[in-house]
């Protein structure tokens, strides 16, 4: 029974130091990056959107834009907005 016990513990006592050298490692590679970027981090500015004729996600800066019946419509590519185009006719 205290076999088995320290079994338990020292199995727990590597996952939480297995745990903390993987923060340690992304919290170095984080900070290299960051000395790479001048010291600046980097922010997503950007959505994901649905195109509305194929249902596909994509980034919105990547899409193409139209405007029908005073909302902004994205797509995911040209083929997919001439489509809907002439689905809605």
């Amino acid at each position: 029974m205290i076999r088995l016990l320290l079994l338990i513990g020292l199995i727990y006592l590597l996952h939480k130091g297995r745990r903390a050298w993987l923060d340690f490692k992304r919290s170095m590679h984080e900070s290299m990056q960051e000395k790479e970027n001048g010291g600046r981090t980097e922010q997503i500015n950007d959505i994901m959107v649905q195109d509305p004729y194929c249902k596909v996600y994509f980034p919105r800066n990547e899409g193409i834009r139209l405007k029908h019946q005073g909302e902004d419509l994205f797509f995911c590519c040209e083929e997919c907005r001439q489509k809907f185009l002439e689905h809605k006719r």
